[in-house]
């Protein structure tokens, strides 16, 4: 029962957190990180005291965050298509609504009018395609040993 309320505690952290970061409310994104870090902390120590190795223990954490991970991209996108009125630009701002903190933190190429339809349709496609390569290598490497511990 604890162990259900924790995975779902540190994955609604983890959503609000990604959802504060992707909506830029500094305070709020430092409380939520302090917030999930604790939780993380504790969640690490007790499976450590547990007996487990760190990569049982990433493996956990990884597993535990997918779900939120999943959920901030995927509203991000259905609020930002429903809100669009014009579908090439709701197509645009569905690709780029996800990664948009992070590629402003690219330097400026003086491309005017066009870096951001430069960056939005080279840059993000990418970066999904490595986010969701990612999710896919944690979960296949650590499938058999999820199913292991549910049985």
């Amino acid at each position: 029962m604890w162990r259900i309320a924790g995975t779902f505690l540190t994955s609604y952290l983890w959503l609000c957190l990604l959802s504060v970061i992707c909506m830029g409310h500094p305070f709020a994104q430092r409380l939520l990180l302090l917030l999930w870090i604790v939780r993380v902390a504790w969640i690490m120590e007790a499976e450590r005291q547990n007996g487990k190795q760190l990569g049982a223990l990433l493996g956990l954490l990884a597993f535990s965050q997918l779900p939120g991970i999943l959920l901030v991209f995927f509203s991000g996108w259905y609020a930002v298509a429903r809100m669009a009125s014009e579908w090439p630009s709701g197509l645009m701002e569905i690709w780029y609504h996800p990664f948009i903190y992070l590629l402003e933190l690219l330097p400026s190429r003086r491309l005017g009018e066009w870096s951001d339809l430069y960056l939005a349709t080279s840059l993000v496609p990418i970066l999904m395609l490595l986010s969701c390569s990612l999710c896919w290598l944690i979960l296949k490497r650590f499938k058999t040993r999820w199913v292991r511990r549910l049985h």
